[in-house]
């Protein structure tokens, strides 16, 4: 079952002008030396490249965006980095390492209690492990990610896992 649920962007030319302003607000915030500025730029950019398929460049710039994550001790950005970062190496079809920076990021946002980055992150690395074929942990996932969105009253991201288990029924059956 590959892919599962993948971004389809709609509008590529714009998203590409987005991370040119993006890569200019990169540039002025190191000049600055605003760290937070710095840090918000990078994960918007490395996000953007992985939905225009640029996945190299995604990696990298995520890379960056987590490591100054975790020099700044900036844990809710870290949990949204490393989010932003297993899914570029899963667009990559690199599962392992994607598992790996979802788990972390997972286990991050539970000890942190950031709860609507649980659920992010249930979601995403339910994605991940349909994509392995590993269905009911995926299954577990989405229903713990559709738990935490149904509670947090966000009926746009109740949809969203609604899909990712209705797609998952779909595949297995």
């Amino acid at each position: 079952m590959r892919p599962f649920l993948r971004d389809e962007p709609e509008n590529l030319e714009l998203m590409a002008c987005e991370v040119e302003a993006l890569r200019r607000d990169i540039a002025e915030a190191r000049d600055r030396q605003d760290e937070a500025g710095l840090l918000a730029a990078l994960g918007r950019a490395g996000d953007l490249c992985r939905m225009l398929g640029e996945l190299d460049q995604a990696i990298g710039t995520l890379e960056e965006a987590v490591g100054l994550a975790r020099s700044e001790e900036d844990e809710p950005r870290l949990v949204a980095n490393l989010i932003r970062m297993g899914t570029a190496f899963q667009y990559a079809d690199d599962h392992g390492d994607a598992e790996r920076f979802l788990r972390e990021a997972l286990a991050l946002a539970e000890s942190g209690g950031h709860r609507a980055y649980e659920g992010f992150a249930c979601q995403h690395l339910g994605k991940c492990l349909a994509e392995m074929a590993r269905y009911d942990e995926a299954r577990a996932l989405f229903d713990r990610a559709l738990a935490i969105r149904k509670a947090a009253g966000d009926r746009k991201l109740v949809a969203s896992t609604q899909r990712a288990l209705d797609a998952l029924q779909t595949g297995v059956d």
